[in-house]
């Protein structure tokens, strides 16, 4: 009798624990789960981007995405938006096309394309060189 009660025992033993693993492997799923859903919308806007750009790939100068950018001044204010064509973009940063030279090195990216999201970034601007025809193109790594 005795050993068919210890039996018991360790069958329900045996059994706590594999429920007990199994709990916690659902939960380390649910984990996964959320900090998969809780990417930035930036990461989810450069994966669709990115689609996008792998179908339409070309070296024939800027993409058919316009985008605004917003300088900001010394103190961090905003001057009027322009704007610009995304020449290419990934999740560092960025280059578009301008028809103006842009003072200062910060300003605010403003993305709105149905196919693809809204995205509202910082950029820190690190170069700008003139095209023939009067344009630049400009490039900055995104802040944060």
């Amino acid at each position: 009798m005795r050993l068919s009660y210890q039996s018991e025992l360790d069958k329900q033993s045996r059994l706590d624990t594999l429920a007990l693993t199994m709990i916690a492997s659902q939960s380390l799923d649910t984990l996964s789960l959320r900090a998969g859903s809780a990417r930035t919308e930036a990461a989810i806007l450069l994966e669709r981007v990115r689609e996008f750009l792998r179908s339409k790939s070309s070296s024939s100068g800027a993409l058919p995405l316009k985008a605004q950018i917003i300088p900001l001044n010394a103190a961090g204010e905003p001057c009027p938006p322009r704007e610009v064509e995304l020449r290419d973009f990934n999740e560092r940063g960025l280059t578009f096309d301008h028809p103006r030279p842009i003072k200062g090195r910060r300003a605010k990216l403003v993305f709105d394309d149905s196919r693809f999201g809204k995205l509202n970034a910082e950029v820190d601007l690190s170069w700008c060189r003139y095209l023939p025809g009067g344009r630049y193109t400009s490039g900055g790594r995104f802040v944060g």
